[in-house]
């Protein structure tokens, strides 16, 4: 992902990871000028020399959002391709990465971590939520199947656990043709949460009681469109009675 201004994040730390995967993934030598819970700025070249590269990112807490964003950006580059990224790649950063990928190839030797180091391109939460929703929304099993690998590729782990469940029931490709919706969510829980929006904003005893009551009406009505549906000759009238 590349860091564009008014991007939001959940946390300092995930902006710094965001930042962390493009300068890896592009060959910038990043540091980080100023880092704490309140702001964080990131500049390009080497801390210790006069810096007059363009490059630059101010990000800063917004307290009433409760979240992080990138308030200014200068994303022009001036420097050349680097693979010494000095203290930016931390063991974190590579345990976060890579627990999966050792876990099932302890003898992974160091040169191959280095290559995919500088070749992988990583991502943060909100684009995975892009990406699962690109795949949950695909219309047909092709597109499906490169949205997982896309996902495979950055998180072996999610793309596991989104494979363990069955397809028909969160991606539309593999969903009945005869639905006339494409929404993918539980649409029941949708329609009755609509249905109680005026009745949450009421005192607790009295929105359970027109909770209750919208129940009732609701079974009283499907029960007597089942009965006008199967009446034969009035015997369904007089079971009813």
């Amino acid at each position: 992902m590349v860091p564009k201004l008014g991007d939001i994040f959940e946390s300092p730390a995930q902006l710094k990871f965001c930042v962390t995967n493009y300068a890896v993934s592009h060959g910038y030598r990043i540091y980080f000028e100023k880092c704490d819970s309140k702001r964080i700025v990131a500049r390009c070249d080497n801390r210790k020399e006069e810096n007059k590269f363009p490059f630059r990112i101010y990000a800063a807490w917004m307290y009433k959002e409760r979240y992080f964003q990138i308030k200014a950006m200068n994303g022009d580059h001036k420097c050349c391709r680097q693979f010494k990224f000095g203290s930016i790649v931390s063991l974190e950063w590579i345990g976060r990465h890579y627990v999966i990928e050792i876990a099932n190839k302890p003898k992974m030797k160091l040169q191959e971590m280095i290559d995919d180091i500088r070749q992988r391109k990583a991502y943060t939460e909100v684009e995975f939520k892009k990406l699962f929703w690109a795949a949950a929304m695909s219309c047909v099993e092709g597109d499906f199947k490169r949205h997982m690998d896309t996902i495979k590729k950055l998180n072996p782990g999610a793309y596991e656990h989104l494979m363990s469940k069955e397809h028909q029931t969160w991606c539309r490709a593999y969903m009945s043709t005869g639905y006339a919706c494409e929404v993918v969510e539980n649409g029941i829980s949708e329609c009755f949460n609509s249905i109680i929006v005026d009745a949450r904003k009421k005192p607790l005893i009295t929105m359970l009681e027109e909770i209750r009551i919208y129940i009732m009406d609701s079974s009283v009505k499907e029960d007597e469109a089942f009965w006008e549906e199967h009446e034969v000759d009035g015997v369904a009238k007089n079971a009813r009675r």
